[in-house]
């Protein structure tokens, strides 16, 4: 018999309690209400990750 480790067992619960509490404002980016898109610079973050490379 085995007994699961420790990291396995845990799972975190997942907090709401912030939902929809402003982090902080930025310049950069923007998130959109359903927080379903994101945009950097003004660009879809889906378009630049379909042309850019990263490291």
């Amino acid at each position: 018999m085995t007994t699961p480790t420790a990291s396995a067992a845990f799972k975190p619960k997942k907090s709401v309690a912030l939902s929809g509490v402003t982090a902080g404002n930025t310049a950069l980016c923007t998130v959109g209400r359903s927080g379903n898109d994101l945009h950097y610079r003004g660009y879809d973050i889906l378009d630049i990750a379909e042309v850019c490379e990263f490291e």
